[in-house]
C-alpha cells in the first residue's frame, strides 16, 4: 500500500483509540490465540476444538434429559480445578442439585461458586449484564433459555398469548452483551431445549426456544442428546449410565460438525479412561478381537467393565498415560509452521507416509513432514501420529 496512505490509517486508527480506547483497534500483524479452560473430557475438548473458550458465548441444546445440564456442571466442575475459576450458575428453572453438582466435580462450598435463582427473564438479563460488567465471573451458566418468562407473560392470565416475547428480550440480551463478554473474559453457557415446528414438509422440524438471536451470536452450538443406557449387569441390571451423543453443529473457533459419543454414569460423570479406550480402538492403539481388550502385548480383559477397570490399576498407570498421550497427539495436534517445502523434499528422506488420513499429521523435532492433504511443513514441535513413520529427522 502506498506510504501517504498507510500514514492517513496510522493517524485514524490513533483518533479512534484517542476517542473510543486503545483496545478498540486490534493489531492484525500479532497472532490472536483463543484462550480456553482446561476440559479433562477428551470428546469434549474434541468438539469444541481444544477446550472451552474464554469470552465466548456458547449454547447446548437438545431434548429432555439428553445431559446437557450435567455436561455443563461437569465443565464448570474443571475449570474450578484446573483455574481456580469463579462459576455462576444461573438457576432459572429451580431445579438446581447440590448433591449431584458435587458428584459431577463442582466444589459448591468455595467462595468460587454461587448459585442465583431468577423470578422472571428480564430480571436474569439484567443481572447476567452487571455479572459480565464485574469482569470478576469466569463462568456464567444459564439454565434455561426456555425458561426465561418475561415479566409481561409471568403477570398474564393462563392461556393469554404474549407474541415473541421472549425472543425479542432474547434479541435484545444477545445485542449488549455480546461486545461486553469479549472484553470481560466471561464466558457465557445458554442450555437450551428442543420444540417441534408444525407443518414442516422439507428440512428439519427441530428448532429451538428463544429466538434466533441466540443461535447467530453463539461461537459454539452443540446438540446434545441421549442415545442409549448402559445397564450393570447388561443383561438384566439396573441403568447406571447414559450414552450420550454430542454434534456440534456450529463453531467459530475451531472446525464445526465434530461429532462424539461417550458415557456420562449416574454416579460419578463422565468416564475419562472409557473415553480413551474408545478413542484407542478407533485409531488403533487398542485392539479389540470379540469382546477382549488388549494394548500391545498387554491384555486388559474381556469387556469394556473390565478393561476400563485394568487401565485404572496401578499396574497400568504407565500405559494408560501413554495412551492418553497417542490419542491427544491425533485430536489435538499442534504444530509451529517454519516453511513450506516441496513433495521432493519428502521423496529425499525426511518422513515417510504410509497411509495417513487427511487430518493426520506426525510432528517430529526439526523435520519436515506432510499431512495427508498433501500440504509439507517444517514444524518444531515432537509429537508422534499412527499411519506415519520418521525415516530420517
Amino acid at each position: 500500500m502506498d506510504a501517504d496512505k498507510l500514514k492517513a490509517l496510522d493517524g485514524v486508527y490513533k483518533d479512534i483509540g484517542k476517542e473510543y480506547g486503545k483496545s478498540i483497534v486490534i493489531d492484525a500483524k500479532k497472532e490472536q490465540h483463543i484462550p480456553r479452560y482446561q476440559i479433562e473430557s477428551p470428546s469434549l475438548r474434541y468438539t469444541m476444538g481444544g477446550g472451552l473458550p474464554k469470552g465466548r458465548i456458547i449454547e447446548f441444546f437438545g431434548p429432555p434429559s439428553g445431559g446437557k445440564s450435567s455436561i455443563s456442571t461437569i465443565i464448570a466442575g474443571n475449570i474450578q480445578k484446573f483455574h481456580d475459576a469463579y462459576v455462576v450458575y444461573l438457576d432459572i428453572e429451580h431445579a438446581f442439585d447440590y448433591d449431584y453438582a458435587k458428584i459431577l466435580g463442582i466444589n459448591t462450598s468455595t467462595e468460587q461458586f454461587q448459585v442465583i435463582e431468577p423470578d422472571w427473564g428480564e430480571q436474569a438479563m439484567n443481572i447476567l449484564q452487571k455479572l459480565v460488567e464485574s469482569q470478576a465471573v469466569d463462568l456464567i451458566i444459564v439454565d434455561s433459555v426456555a425458561a426465561l418468562v418475561p415479566k409481561t407473560e409471568l403477570d398474564g392470565e393462563m392461556g393469554k398469548q404474549h407474541m415473541a416475547l421472549q425472543a425479542r428480550l432474547m434479541s435484545q440480551a444477545m445485542r449488549k452483551l455480546t461486545a461486553i463478554v469479549k472484553k470481560s473474559g466471561t464466558t457465557l453457557l445458554f442450555i437450551n431445549q428442543t420444540r417441534m415446528k408444525i407443518g414442516v414438509t422439507f428440512g428439519s422440524p427441530v428448532t429451538t426456544t428463544g429466538g434466533e438471536a441466540l443461535k447467530f451470536y453463539s461461537s459454539i452450538r452443540q446438540n446434545i442428546s441421549r442415545i442409549g443406557y448402559i445397564k450393570d449387569p447388561p443383561e438384566n441390571g439396573e441403568v447406571v449410565a447414559s450414552r450420550i451423543r454430542i454434534k456440534c453443529v456450529k463453531n467459530k473457533t475451531a472446525p464445526p460438525m465434530r461429532e462424539i459419543e461417550f458415557d456420562l454414569y449416574y454416579d460419578r460423570g463422565i468416564d475419562i479412561t472409557g473415553e480413551y479406550l474408545d478413542f484407542g480402538i478407533t485409531y488403533g492403539f487398542v485392539d479389540k478381537a470379540g469382546t477382549w481388550y488388549s494394548i500391545d502385548d498387554n491384555r486388559l480383559g474381556q469387556g469394556k467393565k473390565k478393561a476400563i477397570a485394568t487401565l485404572n490399576g496401578s499396574g497400568f498407570k504407565e500405559i494408560l498415560a501413554q495412551l492418553k498421550k497417542d490419542v491427544d497427539s491425533i485430536l489435538f495436534p499442534s504444530y509451529t509452521e517454519e516453511d513450506v517445502s516441496s513433495v521432493d523434499d519428502i521423496e529425499q528422506g525426511n518422513i515417510d507416509i504410509v497411509g495417513a488420513n487427511v487430518d493426520e499429521i506426525i510432528v517430529v523435532e526439526n523435520a519436515k513432514v506432510k499431512t495427508g492433504d498433501g500440504v509439507v511443513r517444517k514444524v518444531k514441535k515432537k509429537r508422534e501420529v499412527k499411519k506415519v513413520r520418521q525415516i530420517k529427522k
